[in-house]
């Protein structure tokens, strides 16, 4: 094992964790980089570099694992950090616990958003990036609309909401609501069924959704559609 092939390793999972956060200087911009999309989802180049660099570091720890005499100090530590920085950055940005971090960590900023009212400006708002702002059912209830931080317009179906109760929405039927933390709740939405149901006038008025028992179940919910 070489130091500097496993510093190499540590700086591309540093990169890969950046570049697919909303903390990059493109992340809250209303542009739609059309180029960048295409790049990494159609072209499927996400999945080939992240298969690549997941072979990289799982060959590291098989290196590391079965030739002890060749291990080296920096070289070591650099190998746990970049498996604990990957399973975090997994955790953070794809589990409920993830959620109720970024959450917990973003309330003030988007209490200073509700505050602004309805709003269309795509904008990093603590650690979530927010696409739009709305208040379906009650002045009182925001919904911040959250996206994806590779350009306007790529929407996640995911929405956090700010509500003491368990929040309504208008045409229930097509989401799934779930507590996050204290009055933060996440409504995650079936895209199919929210546009079938457009047609359906009775079906606009507020109530309340089904819960979701998990964010993976809220996830599936989402996926299915």
């Amino acid at each position: 094992m070489t130091t500097t092939r496993v510093a190499a390793l540590s700086a591309c999972v540093a990169a890969w964790l950046w570049l697919w956060s909303i903390y990059t200087p493109w992340a809250a911009d209303r542009a739609p980089r059309l180029w960048l999309y295409d790049v990494l989802y159609y072209a499927r180049v996400l999945l080939v570099a992240l298969a690549v660099l997941v072979a990289w570091l799982l060959a590291e720890v098989a290196l590391w694992w079965w030739h002890p005499s060749k291990r080296r100090r920096l070289a070591s530590v650099l190998l746990g950090g970049s498996v604990l920085a990957g399973l975090a950055g997994w955790a953070y940005a794809q589990t409920g616990l993830g959620w109720r971090v970024r959450v917990q960590a973003s309330a003030p900023a988007l209490e200073a958003l509700a505050a602004g009212g309805a709003s269309d400006l795509r904008q990093r708002a603590g650690h979530v990036l927010v696409d739009t702002v709305r208040f379906p059912c009650s002045a009182g209830t925001p919904w911040f609309w959250l996206g994806r931080p590779h350009g306007a317009g790529s929407g996640i179906n995911l929405a956090m909401v700010r509500s003491d109760d368990t929040p309504q929405a208008p045409f229930a039927g097509a989401f799934r609501i779930r507590r996050i933390d204290g009055h933060w709740w996440m409504a995650y939405q079936h895209g199919a069924n929210y546009h079938a149901l457009q047609s359906d006038a009775a079906a606009a008025a507020c109530s309340t959704s089904a819960e979701a028992t998990s964010h993976r179940a809220g996830m599936a919910f989402v996926e299915a559609g």
